[in-house]
């Protein structure tokens, strides 16, 4: 969300920001993520209208508190918006949110850090999004395969094309193989240009040009932020996702044993949650041997 003011104090206030929150009286739901000017809240909850409620009370402490203790600073209505996010469910009717009387428009999808996140978190516009970027990569790597050799194609084939893909791929990757098949379709093609084969030449090539596939850019991506995990080298909100997983199972994962002990996985019959990051993860993790997890760096064992 963003704010805006007409005092000189801009970054001051910001950096202050953090005490508006103090005023909060649901701690144990609300969190912040802040990123440059804006500010991100969110909460969850099994019930929208209680949820709705919680929202909207905390919303006023915390402009209550920029308003009259931080020289008349006033969120921009316009520029704010929510979202309420329910995979493969539907909500109820609910009472929309307001800043001192003013609705906050709800949206469906909304760009965080460069990830497009839906409301059902199907990440469906976010894969559309990427296939519009690499087309025109793809584009751009036709016009010089006939100018340039294949050890210069390669890197203008990871810049333009795999930096794309590899974004936040531990994330948005979790969807379907229907929405994410356009993306494989595309990468072999790339492949087949740098190789300047035929149109309908298999994919053997991936691995001689060392080149990894879409599904194995996924696996590389969690199986090193798995290894984060387990050497306590990311932020606290994952780390805390991971705990809660600990406690669900019932069988606290103790890190000072993380080689011998298999990390515990999420216990669920729903097709969704079989995708996500908190359930692969683990998967993944004990999946591989002994001797790769007591590797003692990122780099080496990547």
């Amino acid at each position: 969300m963003q704010l805006t003011t007409n005092t000189p104090q801009l970054v001051a206030t910001f950096l202050n920001l953090s005490k508006a929150f103090d005023t909060i009286q649901h701690f144990t739901l609300l969190k912040k993520l802040h990123h440059y000017d804006d500010t991100t809240l969110y909460c969850s909850g099994p019930n929208i209208e209680h949820l709705m409620s919680n929202m909207i009370s905390d919303l006023q402490n915390i402009f209550n508190y920029m308003y009259f203790a931080v020289n008349s600073l006033q969120a921009n209505a316009s520029k704010t918006n929510y979202m309420i996010i329910y995979p493969n469910r539907n909500t109820a009717r609910h009472t929309p949110l307001h800043i001192n009387n003013t609705n906050i428009s709800q949206v469906k999808e909304s760009t965080f850090l460069g990830i497009t996140i839906d409301h059902k978190l199907t990440f469906q516009p976010h894969i559309k999004r990427i296939t519009n970027t690499i087309s025109s990569g793809l584009f751009a790597l036709c016009q010089v395969k006939n100018m340039l050799p294949r050890r210069h194609l390669k890197p203008i084939y990871h810049a333009l094309i795999e930096s794309h893909l590899n974004y936040g791929i531990t994330f948005w990757n979790t969807a379907t193989k229907t929405h994410t098949q356009r993306l494989k379709v595309l990468q072999k093609k790339a492949l087949r240009i740098i190789t300047h084969s035929d149109y309908n030449a298999p994919s053997a090539p991936f691995l001689q040009e060392k080149i990894l596939t879409l599904d194995n850019l996924h696996k590389l991506q969690l199986q090193k932020l798995m290894y984060r995990i387990n050497h306590n080298n990311l932020p606290p909100a994952l780390n805390t996702m991971f705990h809660q997983i600990n406690i669900l199972s019932g069988n606290p994962y103790d890190t000072r044993f993380r080689d011998t002990n298999p990390m515990p996985t999420r216990i669920t019959k729903q097709t969704f949650t079989h995708r996500s990051l908190i359930y692969q993860g683990p998967i993944l993790w004990n999946s591989l041997p002994r001797d790769t997890k007591q590797i003692s760096t990122l780099k080496s064992f990547t």
